[in-house]
């Protein structure tokens, strides 16, 4: 345990069989449980995980190639069957240093936030050393994160180092977690719809010999649909469906006109939201957090 949390490490792995042994090894000993989830790797990754004999690990096999989100999310939920009170999502090649794990749950474990994901560039000397396009893909990228989530005070976005308290967990609609490569970004849409507090952390980069499967073209044509959908649903709940709701039951019931304006504009945004999907070929803050909420009896989803 981690003082008085206990802590589960996810470990989604595609195809990590000469990295996914010593990855575990670097493990400290204060994890509780360490759930690697082989997603359908077509190399050695599932007998490496199966010859370990380290008696923390649970090894959990998809049937399927489903994405880093959806072997997270099944990671996730055998994370919450164990009672865990963080989960960590760490990658299975080595690049995420384990030494940086107090400084994702600190926060955490003194209540100042619900989910906390890393930043490699948080000072600006590493943008400087970023190459130029790179630089002005990720700075994009962050602000239209921005706008989806609502969350202004974070950066780096795709940086798949984070932590969550099992009660953010609870909230998520998981049919909503996108699968794959956005999945970082899709947690911040959700978390946001329920005002988790979420926290950014200086975590260094470290880069291995493994080249990023995530290209600057694949998410410079991918992410800004995703963003931009998010941002209008977001804009749908927080902003016109609670208002509207307000509005539609007054003081004296239900106003018919009311209750027609409402719902021309729900199909309004729902349609743009339809436009703006991409096709399924390429989809392969608030005082207290939310567990500081559920001690005072309201852990209700604000997206209802």
């Amino acid at each position: 345990m981690y003082h008085d949390l206990k802590v589960a490490v996810i470990i989604p792995a595609f195809c990590e069989e000469a990295r996914i042994t010593e990855t575990i090894k670097t493990l400290p000993s204060w994890v509780d449980h360490i759930v690697a989830v082989d997603d359908a790797s077509t190399d050695g990754t599932y007998e490496a995980l199966a010859n370990s004999q380290e008696p923390r690990l649970i090894v959990i096999k998809l049937p399927e190639n489903g994405g880093v989100g959806a072997a997270t999310l099944a990671g996730f939920e055998r994370a919450l069957q164990l009672d865990a009170d963080v989960l960590v999502k760490m990658d299975g090649d080595g690049q995420m240093d384990p030494a940086q794990l107090p400084g994702l749950l600190e926060p955490i474990r003194r209540g100042e936030a619900d989910y906390v994901k890393g930043n490699r560039f948080l000072h600006t000397r590493e943008l400087v050393k970023m190459p130029l396009l790179r630089r002005l893909g990720n700075i994009g990228l962050s602000f239209m994160t921005k706008l989806a989530s609502g969350y202004w005070a974070v950066f780096d976005p795709t940086n798949g180092y984070v932590a969550i308290h099992s009660a953010a967990v609870s909230l998520f609609d998981s049919t909503r977690i996108h699968k794959r490569f956005f999945f970082e970004s899709s947690i911040l849409c959700e978390l946001g719809l329920n005002r988790a507090v979420v926290l950014d952390v200086y975590i260094p980069a470290r880069y291995g010999d493994k080249i990023s499967t995530l290209s600057e073209r694949r998410a410079f044509f991918e992410f800004p649909p995703l963003l931009l959908s998010g941002f209008l649903r977001r804009m749908l709940i927080q902003y016109f469906k609670r208002c509207l709701k307000i509005l539609c039951i007054g003081p004296h019931g239900r106003n018919r006109r009311a209750l027609r304006a409402q719902n021309r504009m729900l199909n309004l945004i729902a349609r743009l939201q339809r436009s703006l999907t991409p096709p399924k070929s390429l989809c392969r803050a608030s005082p207290h957090n939310i567990f500081q909420r559920e001690a005072l009896g309201n852990t209700a989803s604000l997206c209802d």
